[in-house]
């Protein structure tokens, strides 16, 4: 999905959809085995901005983050981000990465087309200590294409391309190549080339 910008009303305790806008921000899908870059900017109402701009950015400075999804309190969340690069000043923001590919999370969907789960946003502090600004539902999909794909291993039924390029001729072959096509028996063979001055070399020749 890219970058997915989260703006978190921290006085409200809610996600907005913007800096200049307050309205209420639904999270997407999320799908199993992703890693999803994030980055969380903190803002609060600012009654000075008026109506084009109703929120002011909260520096980061103080803080520490954390980021988990999960379902159950106080067990294991099937994924956790607690290490973000940290901006302060006027471009105070979180930015990090989501991990939906932990095996916590392989066994919370398991072979289910989609769970429910909670997204929470908890921010540290040194004097107020851990406080969980948001909780918000999110739908964990499973996977259509599971896994890497890959190439089969030669077998009796695949040609390495060694052997193609043994077996079958290209459109232009290697110099002093010939063509050898063996007769029913196999003793005999046609050879089929080009001398080197220019005439063909059709051949008969025993094998």
């Amino acid at each position: 999905m890219g970058l997915l910008k989260l703006v978190c009303d921290v006085s409200n305790k809610r996600l907005v959809k913007s800096l200049t806008d307050s309205s209420a921000f639904i999270l997407p899908k999320f799908v199993y085995g992703d890693r999803i870059s994030l980055e969380l900017l903190l803002v609060e109402p600012d009654n000075t901005g008026g109506i084009q701009r109703p929120f002011s950015v909260v520096d980061t400075a103080p803080y520490s983050l954390k980021i988990a999804i999960g379902d159950a309190p106080n067990t294991t969340p099937d994924a956790l981000q607690d290490t973000f690069s940290k901006y302060t000043g006027e471009e105070a923001r979180f930015t990090g990465y989501l991990d939906l590919g932990a095996t916590a999370m392989g066994t919370a969907i398991g072979t289910a087309r989609a769970i429910s789960r909670f997204l929470e946003i908890e921010l540290n502090s040194v004097d107020a200590g851990y406080e969980t600004l948001v909780q918000q539902e999110v739908t964990i999909w499973n996977q259509v294409i599971s896994g890497a794909s890959a190439a089969p291993l030669p077998t009796d039924e695949y040609f390495t391309k060694a052997e193609q390029g043994q077996l079958f001729p290209g459109f232009i072959m290697a110099r002093g190549q010939t063509l050898t096509m063996p007769s029913p028996n196999g003793i005999y063979a046609r050879q089929l080339g080009c001398n080197d001055d220019g005439t063909a070399l059709d051949n008969i020749i025993t094998l």
